[in-house]
């Protein structure tokens, strides 16, 4: 009954679509294709909605497996009317940011590149490192792909031209602090005191703006006029501080590689297609010098190269704040108008996006597209090694274990203590393959007595765990805990415990006594690193060279540091406390005085009576007492 209700919806849905299609008019627009369940999954402009859309419908070998993947899966659309391609493009890099469709290349940046910023917006500008740039008065360079580079070239600024680094509200006229060492070493004029000219320190950012575009040979024709300026005026000492000024900027200048004696600035935007990423890598050239590179990496769809490219400039330039005069690109897209009619609005200039045939430009653009592609091998290399270490050794387990599926949180339990004593256990977990070190849980255990008894340890760490994920569950479903805030509501796909066959029987008997004993489980000895998955038989001995082994060897390491360490702080804390608690005279409030003046028993033992009356509530017999005892 179910199916034929399913067959009829999809054939509605079909009807639907079909006259939707007929309703579509020869008007340049954006286009969404939807799915099943109304989310967009592609997001598309034309000259023709007309045309464009019902070119996806019309069947052909032709068509690569996303288009076909694509097609399979619409379900529904809907098109938005615009006056012009422009409206059309920028439309259409809205509606990708919004909705992040499936099918859609997607630019994913997974860090955040450093840039320097100048707080224009202040009395007093700052100049210091950020990773986001906003749209608050400041002044923005970059983006630079070495974070060390950055900091070294914001060193050098505060070393050459003396401006504040200190966050405090500086205003001119008001003294607001003393000048501090950086002051007195020659790196700050201390506008903190009030007293800095406004022009002499605007003078001062002028300058590293200039110098932050690579116009150094202006600043130093600045200079070199002002130095012989103060010469002349018997300023010697303001004389001398210029001519330093001078010689380290022409230093820094000598080591920058010019690559091209057209002073502009420059992006390259090379591309490289592989296997399952794109590589797209962006060079920067700021007056003819090459300043950095900047990486993205795009799971590959099987879209053309020119909708990749086409796609990756529209969100590229769409986000970034640091526009060119010119784009070089290694091929057409049929985009390239439009584009520089965007950017010529954004920047306030003229932007030229152009394919370079021969020449200088050429060999530059081919250098980057070397890179790329040898930048795109070493990710999918490394994204292979990755596999094998999470996915792939997922699966291999699922194998090993005769499982009808391939698990993907698992939850390791170890018990840690030294002759019984300080008994913890710990709860370590992973997901995918990968920590999930937010999730990990540590359990000081209540019910064991003095003597070590690891299979009663394991049972009470997995009757607390379970007993409150059950409870945490029944609490989501009533509506009174929401999901986001539960702590164990979520089940392992696969519990490891870490010992032999008698932790594994105590572990099932528990987990029955609670109705999960539908839960996978398993053991790991670590004497021969064999797998039990039953608390009779034989064990399962993976090979060295086994990724499940591999996985399952790290989360049990995980597990085994994280209740090793939690062990080692109790025990520490247990041992502070016996000792203090033991010295007469030695009551609370001395013994948390004493700790935290100190920190540890050995520090205080190695104090001196008059250290140990620096703390408020100790009296001389007291502290001479104390000394002695631990003595």
């Amino acid at each position: 009954m179910s199916e034929d209700l399913n067959i009829k919806e999809n054939a509605a849905k079909t009807d639907l679509l079909q006259e939707k299609l007929g309703l579509v008019p020869d008007n340049p627009g954006v286009y969404l294709f939807k799915n099943k369940n109304g989310e967009v999954i592609y997001v598309g402009k034309a000259k023709s909605l007309r045309r464009r859309v019902f070119s996806y419908f019309q069947s052909g070998d032709k068509d690569s497996p996303k288009t076909r993947l694509l097609v399979a899966n619409i379900a529904d659309l809907e098109y938005m009317l615009v006056d012009t391609e422009m409206e059309a493009f920028m439309l259409e890099l809205n509606l990708i940011h919004k909705y992040k469709p499936r099918y859609n290349i997607r630019l994913k940046d997974d860090k955040h590149y450093p840039f320097i910023k100048v707080t224009l917006d202040e009395e007093y500008p700052r100049v210091f490192l950020v990773r986001r740039v906003k749209k608050d008065g400041g002044r923005y360079f970059g983006p630079y792909s070495d974070a060390g580079a950055v900091r070294n070239t914001l060193n050098l600024i505060h070393r050459i031209f003396p401006i504040r680094s200190c966050k405090l509200p500086v205003k001119h006229g008001e003294a607001v602090a003393r000048p501090c060492l950086q002051y007195h070493i020659g790196r700050c004029l201390a506008p903190c005191t009030g007293k800095v000219d406004l022009n002499e320190y605007s003078k001062l950012i002028d300058r590293i703006c200039l110098f932050l575009s690579n116009k150094e040979t202006e600043i130093i024709s600045e200079l070199k006029e002002e130095m012989e300026k103060a010469s002349s005026e018997l300023k010697f000492e303001r004389a001398a501080v210029l001519r330093d000024q001078i010689r380290d900027i022409e230093a820094v200048t000598a080591k920058q590689k010019i690559i091209s004696a057209e002073l502009d600035d420059w992006d390259i935007v090379a591309l490289a297609v592989g296997i399952e990423y794109v590589c797209a890598q962006v060079y920067f050239v700021r007056a003819g010098r090459l300043s950095g590179r900047k990486n993205f990496y795009l799971e590959y769809n099987g879209s053309s190269k020119e909708e990749i490219l086409a796609s990756f400039l529209q969100q590229y330039y769409g986000e970034t704040e640091s526009i060119p005069s010119l784009i070089l690109i290694p091929e057409e897209t049929g985009d390239e108008v439009i584009l520089e009619e965007y950017l010529r609005d954004r920047k306030g200039k003229k932007v030229e996006v152009r394919v370079p045939k021969r020449g200088e430009k050429k060999q530059l653009l081919d250098m980057a597209i070397k890179n790329a592609e040898q930048s795109l091998e070493e990710k999918e290399l490394t994204e292979d090694s990755k596999y094998n270490m999470t996915i792939g050794a997922l699966e291999d387990l699922s194998e090993i274990l005769e499982l009808s599926y391939v698990p993907n949180r698992l939850e390791c339990f170890d018990i840690s203590h030294i002759q019984g004593t300080d008994t913890v256990a710990s709860m370590t977990v992973f997901a995918g393959g990968e920590p999930q070190k937010s999730q990990y849980r540590r359990f000081k255990l209540r019910s064991i007595g003095d003597k070590p008894n690891d299979y009663l340890s394991m049972q009470e760490v997995l009757a607390r765990r379970f007993t409150q994920g059950l409870r945490e569950r029944e609490l989501i479903e009533s509506g009174e805990l929401e999901k986001k805030k539960a702590k164990f509501a979520v089940f392992p796909d696969l519990i490891i415990i870490d010992g032999g066959k008698g932790q594994l029987s105590a572990a099932l008997e528990i987990l029955r006594d609670l109705g999960l004993g539908e839960i996978p489980v398993i053991s790991l000895a670590e004497r021969l690193e064999e797998i039990f998955t039953k608390p009779e038989g034989e064990g399962i001995l993976l090979p060295n060279n086994s990724r499940a082994r591999h996985l399952l060897e790290r989360i049990r390491d995980e597990a085994h540091r994280f209740a090793i360490t939690y062990h080692r702080k109790l025990r520490s804390k247990r041992q502070v406390k016996s000792r203090l608690d033991e010295i007469p005279g030695i009551g609370p409030k001395r013994k948390k005085d004493l700790l935290r003046r100190f920190g540890s028993i050995e520090r205080i033992k190695n104090a001196t009576v008059e250290e140990l009356l620096e703390v408020d509530s100790m009296n001389r017999a007291a502290a001479e007492r104390l000394l002695d005892y631990l003595k």
